[in-house]
């Protein structure tokens, strides 16, 4: 009898992937991006620990706007006694006309409060200090929503001053000519009056201060509660600087009020002369609060001012140099123009005042501001030193910019950055950019219209809305910082301002603005925008047998495991066969759930919008939860990859693992 042969069975090897944590990576070619990453998607988002899911919905949030938004979707706390009560913000025009629009949750319609009417054509941003919201909006003069009333309070103005006279006492004589402005301050400072001069017999400084002077006087202005004097340095009314020498309050009665100017003093380099007027409220596009002081920027007739409130109570809004305040310059002479300031700290952990700027060049720079002071004599002069930022980028998007766990993440002009200490050298910062793996759809962002873009932190991810091939915002792009910092990329929506509120029961909402209508990101419905579906779409990079990609493999089948799913879900193997000098699909099926999978509540797995003090269902059986679709292949393939999609509201799934069942049969030769 004859021994039988034993054959051994081919080895069946495995590719396994169950997380995408690199996220979207379109810098590289299909061949070159890894297992873990994607070489397309549209409106999914990882989970968990790298699962992917379809985005969420939007849904109708609230009371819809009385007319259209103009700007920011604002928010503010009211604080009474031990009430917290948080409201949303919005200036709308209604009929014609601008005002004020709050809402909270509970209420049955937007409350309108009166007190200005503000121009129809610029969007307005708010900044809560205190009790008061400031509303700016870079063509009316900043006012504010005084909280406990609910009616929008302007400043009262004061007059430039028409001039002065300048008159010495004990220096009879010609040898030195000196030139004078005065302004007039309240809350805000005047622009500054037209020079007037005085012939003096000594240089200013050489005065015994007693028996040699210079009086200093000028009309009273109505409102006014101080005056201001500048010197010019230069002892001339046609160049060099203007700079403080000192203040005098307001006589309260009389037609004149008066300066003695004793030469004693030095005059302060660090405060010139205003050119615009801040006596009604500093105009600006924005304001930031940062350590109790405010900071206003983008006034068009000025654009690189900062105007900064004092920073004692009481103070907070006075922008004149008696109180406290005053304005600079950053970049002096060049081309930096401040499109955002944010408190962020330096490379010893201390919050700095930190300016992105952005140039008629494209690339903007940093500047920090450090409180300083100096004592000239026995005056004390406080002011801020101005210090490039180690010559990093600035920005074109000022609502773009995000500071998450001590990170300063924002758009440039050729991708996302993000700012942090080295770990090695804590008192170092370092600069590195965020888009290297998604290049390719960075070089889509109009940058023209860059501005418009707005960030907003949510629950471990960063997502903007950006116009991409469009002059409007088109797209939300998604940075996953709780998850490798992966990109998922693009969800598809018109979203013109995003938001987190946390209403007055405790529950947080992921808000936007769309189309003028306010809605909320929801599992609540899914794969649903207001009505309309929204498709998702996944697809692998190239998936390889070896290592240089030369080696072939019969591939057995192609496993997706897929997490609660519902509704239909498409599922596309495609490869390169010998028969074949391109990829071709050579296998589908679709997943089929008509019916919820039980053992979860509403919402899924994970639901962004619950609130701390909301329970999230547990599965009560996990048998269930978990389903697989195998694709038989049976094909001998160089490279394969995989694609997924939706196309139908009600879709849900959480794609947990991929698998690959092969078996390798080496290099082929294909010259034949």
């Amino acid at each position: 009898m004859q021994k039988a042969i034993s054959t051994k069975a081919p080895e069946i090897k495995r590719v396994s992937v169950n997380n995408w944590l690199k996220g979207k990576q379109s810098t590289n070619d299909d061949g070159r991006v890894e297992n873990e990453g994607l070489t397309a998607t549209q409106n999914v988002l990882l989970e968990q620990d790298g699962v992917i899911r379809p985005w969420m919905s939007m849904v109708e949030y609230g009371v819809q706007p009385e007319g259209t938004v103009l700007g920011e979707l604002g928010d503010f706390k009211e604080v009474d006694g031990a009430t917290n009560t948080k409201w949303l913000i919005t200036v709308q025009n209604v009929a014609g006309v601008a005002h004020v629009y709050i809402w909270k949750n509970g209420d049955v319609a937007w409350t309108e409060c009166t007190g200005k009417n503000f121009d129809l054509t610029a969007e307005c941003r708010f900044e809560q200090i205190d009790d008061k919201v400031l509303i700016l909006n870079g063509i009316d003069n900043m006012s504010y929503l005084d909280i406990p009333t609910k009616l929008v309070e302007t400043f009262t103005a004061v007059a430039t001053p028409s001039g002065g006279s300048a008159t010495p006492t004990g220096l009879t004589g010609s040898v030195s000519t000196l030139s004078y402005k005065v302004t007039s301050s309240a809350n805000g400072q005047s622009a500054a009056s037209v020079a007037f001069t005085c012939n003096v017999s000594k240089v200013r400084g050489g005065w015994n201060g007693t028996s040699e002077y210079v009086t200093i006087t000028a009309d009273r202005e109505t409102n006014a509660e101080y005056y201001h004097v500048y010197i010019n340095d230069a002892n001339t009314s046609t160049s060099g600087e203007w700079e403080y020498i000192g203040s005098v309050r307001d006589p309260g009665s009389g037609g004149t009020w008066s300066f003695i100017d004793t030469g004693l003093v030095a005059p302060d380099y660090t405060r010139t002369a205003p050119i615009a007027d801040s006596s009604a409220g500093a105009k600006g596009k924005r304001a930031s609060v940062i350590n109790g002081r405010v900071f206003v920027w983008g006034d068009p007739d000025n654009p690189r001012e900062i105007y900064y409130g004092g920073d004692t109570l009481g103070n907070e809004l006075n922008f004149s140099p008696y109180g406290g305040g005053g304005s600079l310059q950053v970049g002096a002479g060049g081309k930096e123009v401040p499109a955002q300031i944010v408190a962020f700290r330096d490379g010893r952990g201390n919050p700095v005042v930190t300016v992105l700027c952005q140039s008629t060049a494209g690339r903007g720079k940093r500047y920090l501001l450090s409180p300083q002071s100096v004592t000239v004599g026995t005056t004390i002069i406080n002011y801020f030193r101005v210090d490039e930022d180690n010559g990093e980028d600035g920005t074109d998007a000022p609502d773009g910019v995000v500071i998450y766990r001590d990170q300063l993440i924002y758009p440039s002009i050729d991708g996302f950055k993000t700012t942090f200490t080295k770990q090695q050298i804590q008192t170092i910062l370092s600069t590195e950019s965020l888009t290297d793996a998604i290049k390719a759809d960075v070089d889509n962002i109009s940058l023209a219209d860059l501005d418009k873009c707005v960030g907003c932190a949510f629950e471990g991810r960063i997502y903007w809305t950006l116009p991409v091939g469009s002059s409007e915002n088109n797209q939300i792009w998604t940075l996953d910082l709780e998850r490798g910092r992966g990109w998922m990329l693009p969800r598809i929506a018109s979203v013109s301002w995003l938001t987190v509120y946390e209403d007055n029961n405790g529950m947080t909402h992921f808000l936007a603005l769309s189309d003028n209508g306010l809605y909320e990101f929801t599992y609540s419905s899914l794969t649903n925008d207001f009505g309309t579906a929204f498709g998702t779409y996944v697809r692998s990079g190239i998936i390889k047998f070896s290592e240089d990609g030369m080696e072939w493999a019969s591939v057995i089948d192609v496993t997706f495991v897929l997490l609660r799913p519902r509704g239909h879900i498409n599922l596309t193997v495609s490869g390169l066969t010998e028969d074949n000098e391109t990829s071709q699909s050579i296998g589908t099926d679709t997943f089929n759930a008509t019916t919820a999978i039980a053992g979860w509540g509403e919402g899924g797995f994970s639901e962004p919008t619950l609130g701390w003090s909301e329970s999230i269902d547990v599965p009560n059986s996990t048998g269930i939860t978990r389903k697989s679709k195998t694709i038989e292949i049976d094909e001998e393939l160089q490279w394969m990859y995989w694609e997924l999609s939706t196309d139908e509201t009600g879709v849900d799934y959480a794609l947990s693992d991929v698998i690959i069942r092969y078996v390798p049969i080496g290099t082929k030769d294909l010259t034949e």
